[in-house]
């Protein structure tokens, strides 16, 4: 039978309406009961007297087979098939030299342009690192110390390189290191620049320039984001900013921007989070279920690798009610996708231990798409990392609370809150001595909840 989620029903004109309303009436004898309409609406149906709205058509539809609808409107309609199913056909067609040409031309012509627009990820392989290393080796010893940056940047990146992430990430690391390493940021970046300008550049020129011209190296001095916004010079963020995206993912057509629901529920999701966390985003996207307690509402993220280190943060009461709608989404959306991607040669296991098992790319699409709706322009995720820590502060909350929250904290210091041996923390915040537990919950109890905003409250 035909699906009507299949057909756009605004291209199906009156009189088609009626003829298929008359085959059905007539010929299947389909009651007005299994249509869901009144005797009475029936009959002036079929004297011409009502139009057939779109509702009705919809059910209607579900009485025809394939052939029907195709004999009855001159159109085709595609029949719904399983993920995996279209996955399998796939990869029969592309391993058949007289079929392969056929799914190339299909998909250039049907998806072209979206192939275009999303043309901007590189994936990092074995042999461009192997590549990059053959190519710092006759460089002195102290540059190639320099340039092996590159492999914790990578680590941090994923291995997956866009012009956004770049941009990004080298922006969390200028405004971490600003203080007390701030050349660490411009090792990195010319690290990053010479790794695409060497390995990326010769392989696929046109991505490459993009990559390489996203951003900046760094200044060591250069002025603070807060000192910046003081100043005029950048457009800060406001939690009036934040609310308004949060709230327009609930209007926003999946089938407008040609998503998912599950990746617009999973954005939403993904934005609040780390709103009300302050999570950098690299940490976010990598969450893993086992680390996030919603019950507590905690986010353990608990790193101390590559250039960054992260330890615990939280989310609000009104955030865990979303949290935990959106992991009945994700539990349908494996359930209905997992065999597909397993045939796609993915790491199921490995999928399903992640917090959001989406592709980031379409995640920060979908983001993005809500911002434009809401405030006419985008801002990259970090600023709500910035936002979190400038509100915090404001609020009276101390340096050292918001460092834990946030990943400054030292390997040492960390060591020294799991011990609870600190005696300043004593002196100074009457903090008893108590598990690593309890203090986690101390820090969310004294200072998190009766400071943070809630982006989902009125």
């Amino acid at each position: 039978m035909v699906d009507p989620k299949l057909v756009d029903l605004s291209t199906i004109d009156d009189e088609t309406r009626y003829r298929i309303f008359d085959y059905l009436w007539f010929e299947k004898r389909v009651s007005s009961t299994d249509l869901g309409i009144s005797p009475t609406l029936a009959n002036k149906i079929k004297n011409r007297k009502a139009k057939v709205t779109d509702i009705t058509l919809a059910k209607m539809l579900e009485f025809l087979t394939l052939e029907e609808f195709a004999r009855l409107t001159g159109k085709y309609v595609v029949e719904k098939v399983e993920p995996h199913t279209v996955v399998q056909v796939l990869k029969a067609a592309l391993a058949d030299p007289d079929l392969r040409w056929l799914v190339v031309d299909i998909v250039l012509r049907e998806v072209g342009a979206e192939i275009r627009k999303f043309r901007d990820t590189y994936r990092v392989t074995d042999e461009d690192l192997r590549k990059f290393e053959k190519i710092i080796s006759k460089l002195s010893r102290k540059t190639r110390e320099e340039y092996k940056a590159i492999y914790d940047a990578l680590k941090d990146l994923d291995f997956e390189l866009t012009p956004d992430k770049l941009r990004e990430y080298i922006e969390e690391l200028t405004e971490e290191h600003r203080e007390k390493h701030p050349s660490i940021p411009g090792h990195i970046a010319k690290a990053l620049k010479k790794f695409i300008k060497e390995v990326i550049i010769p392989k696929d020129p046109i991505l490459g320039q993009r990559l390489y011209n996203s951003f900046r190296i760094p200044k060591e001095r250069r002025k603070s984001k807060m000192e910046q916004a003081l100043e005029g010079k950048r457009i800060t963020i406001t939690i009036d900013d934040i609310k308004k995206v949060a709230k327009e993912f609930e209007n926003i057509d999946p089938r407008e921007i040609k998503t998912s629901k599950y990746h617009i529920m999973a954005a939403k999701t993904l934005f609040v989070l780390m709103a009300e966390s302050g999570l950098r985003s690299g940490e976010i996207f990598k969450l893993t279920l086992d680390q996030v307690d919603d019950d507590e509402r905690i986010i353990k993220v608990m790193s101390l690798e590559g250039t960054k280190r992260g330890f615990i943060t939280f989310f609000t009461e009104k955030t865990r009610e979303l949290l935990r709608g959106y992991l009945k989404v994700r539990e349908e959306f494996l359930k209905r996708y997992s065999v597909a991607m397993a045939n796609l040669g993915l790491d199921l296991e490995a999928i399903k231990q992640k917090l959001f098992p989406f592709k980031e790319r379409e995640l920060r699409r979908v983001i993005r798409a809500a911002m434009e709706r809401a405030l006419g322009r985008v801002f990259d995720l970090y600023e709500l990392r910035s936002f979190f820590s400038s509100w915090l502060t404001y609020r009276g909350v101390p340096e050292w609370v918001i460092n834990i929250m946030q990943g400054r904290t030292s390997e040492k210091d960390i060591k020294v809150i799991h011990t609870l041996s600190s005696d300043i923390l004593r002196q100074y915040y009457r903090v008893p001595i108590m598990k690593p537990e309890d203090f986690i919950k101390w820090i969310r109890n004294t200072w998190y909840d009766p400071n943070i905003y809630c982006v989902l409250c009125d």
